[in-house]
């Protein structure tokens, strides 16, 4: 059940993901297309929309680790001794996989500073 969880939240990461960037994609368009009588500060909106499911989709992540810390107490106790069969959090542990994960983790924060980065310079320049 605990696994199901996980992956429900994993699907709602990448959720947010699409629909921050369709929500980011429809106000562009519609600021461009009003461009004559928009306010400055709404330029901005987009970035926030960004924080905000940069933030939520932080919160799933931290959500994710929390399940996962417990399933692997569980694998320990359940799987001690085992080293054919570790469990499958415990199974990540290992080396390869936990800094390939440590790279998907810094990746993903190194994108989302990226994304924000290029929608505050997209609407500061867009706003002049």
């Amino acid at each position: 059940m605990l696994r199901e969880e996980i992956m429900w939240l994993m699907r709602e990461i990448y959720r947010t993901e699409w629909i921050a960037a369709v929500a980011v994609g429809a106000v562009y368009t519609w600021l461009v297309l009003h461009q004559a009588t928009v306010p400055t500060l709404l330029w901005f909106i987009p970035p926030f929309v960004i924080l905000l499911a940069a933030l939520r989709c932080l919160t799933l992540a931290i959500a994710i680790r929390m399940i996962a810390a417990y399933l692997r107490r569980i694998e320990e106790i359940t799987f001690v001794g085992s080293d054919t069969l570790p469990g499958w959090e415990r199974y990540l542990l290992f080396r390869p996989q936990r800094s390939l994960r440590v790279f998907a983790n810094v990746f993903t924060g190194v994108m989302w500073v990226v994304v924000m980065g290029a929608s505050i310079a997209t609407s500061w320049f867009l706003s002049r």
